[in-house]
This record gives C-alpha cells, sequence and structure tokens, in this order.
C-alpha cells in the first residue's frame, strides 16, 4: 500500500456521517477519496482487496457519498472520468452500509452517462470488471439501459436546473 493511499486513510477516518448529513463532503474528503479510487483502480487484484481490508465499516460512507456527488458534478462539470472514479468508489464501497443503497446512485450514475453521452454498458462493465460481490452484478445489470426500474424518477429522483445541470 502506498503512502498516499495510507494518509487518504487517514484524512477520512475522523468523519462522522452526521456532520455532513444536509451538506457535502469537503474538498480535503473528496481528494482522500479520488486518491483511493485510483489506487483501487491501478491495483491488481490482490491490492484491491488489501485496501478493502483496510477501510473500516463506520467510515465506508464517505465512498458512496462521493458517488452521490459524482453524478451530479460529472454533468456540470461536462467530466466522464469524474463519473469513472464515482462508480470507482461506488465499487469500494461495496454495499458497506447497505447493498441496496446502491440501485438509486446507480441509477443516478447511468442517468449522468447518458447526459455526458458515455457508452453507458463500457463504462459499467468496465467498472464491474475490478469491483467485488456483491456490487460487481449490480454495476454490470446497471448498464441495461432498457429498464424502467433503473430510472431515477423510479428512486424519486428528478432532474432539475438548467442547461447540464442535474
Amino acid at each position: 500500500m502506498s503512502d498516499s493511499a495510507d494518509k487518504a486513510i487517514e484524512s477520512i477516518r475522523g468523519l462522522r456521517k452526521e456532520d455532513f448529513f444536509r451538506r457535502e463532503l469537503p474538498t480535503d474528503a473528496i481528494a482522500a477519496v479520488e486518491s483511493l479510487t485510483e489506487a483501487f483502480a491501478d491495483s491488481d487484484p490482490a491490492g484491491r482487496q488489501e485496501l478493502m481490508q483496510r477501510l473500516e465499516r463506520p467510515f465506508i460512507w464517505v465512498f458512496g457519498r462521493y458517488a452521490y456527488y459524482t453524478a451530479a458534478e460529472s454533468v456540470r462539470k461536462n467530466d466522464a472520468p469524474l463519473l469513472r472514479r464515482g462508480l470507482v468508489a461506488l465499487a469500494i464501497e461495496n454495499g458497506g452500509q447497505d447493498w441496496r443503497d446502491s440501485f438509486p446512485l446507480l441509477a443516478l450514475m447511468r442517468n449522468s452517462a447518458r447526459r455526458l453521452h458515455v457508452n453507458i454498458a463500457e463504462l459499467f462493465n468496465g467498472v464491474a470488471e475490478i469491483a467485488s460481490p456483491p456490487l460487481q452484478g449490480m454495476i454490470a445489470s446497471s448498464s441495461d439501459c432498457n429498464s424502467e426500474q433503473r430510472s431515477i424518477e423510479s428512486y424519486h429522483y428528478k432532474e432539475s436546473g438548467a442547461g447540464q445541470s442535474l
């Protein structure tokens, strides 16, 4: 494990979910998650497993919150790699709190990929390759563009704002 991954883990360890219930993640937490998503994506299966073992359940929620953040910000910034990092963060989170919480996030990310004109199947299947069960199958199956059950409306979300915003 690299020093940057160690530092990133330490920086998010002190975050408390209650502190961010209605606020965005702080920029240092976003940077830490981005560092960890990069380390995870660049690692071999043993390195990914080692990283996931080091992540403790009390702060795993940060990765789901980051995934939510990237679904909107990737569209606002027209930044498809940001959306991919969000999917990787969701793969790291791996249903850590409750795997069912991943479904609406995957719907938001799929909607964002559609808005960014990204090949949804390629994006989701590529991240599914480095994910672990149960998220591996969930990410791969979320690439199905024809399912109404996977729409943002089915999770009571709707697009708002002007231009590229969600």
